[in-house]
């Protein structure tokens, strides 16, 4: 994959979050700890590593009928806009990171 390298704060919040394991299973009851990292805007944009929901093959591959990259629409339909996601992940986590710093590249 391409793009830029992620900060000392980006891996920290990366690893933070893959902790969570699969967003959709999780809300489904499941603890997947099996996850991949899905950047929400892409890799190369500002606070891109912090941008990111932690999912599992299923529910981000093309491969996959439920996966995010199959059909992204039916998958926000069901589970949300992903800028509601990392702003649910960064309340869960209490991080000092606001979603609104996150999202207009202020970090």
């Amino acid at each position: 994959m391409h793009g830029r390298t992620p900060t000392a704060k980006e891996k920290l919040w990366m690893n933070v979050v893959a902790g969570y394991g699969c967003y959709c299973c999780r809300k489904n009851g499941v603890d997947n700890q099996h996850i991949l990292i899905h950047h929400t805007v892409g890799r190369t944009k500002p606070n891109a590593h912090l941008k990111v929901i932690p999912l599992c093959a299923a529910h981000h591959d093309y491969s996959s009928p439920i996966g995010l990259h199959n059909n992204i629409g039916a998958w926000r339909r069901l589970w949300g806009r992903e800028e509601d996601i990392v702003s649910e992940l960064l309340i869960h986590y209490g991080s000092k990171l606001s979603p609104d710093e996150v999202y207009r590249g202020k970090v």
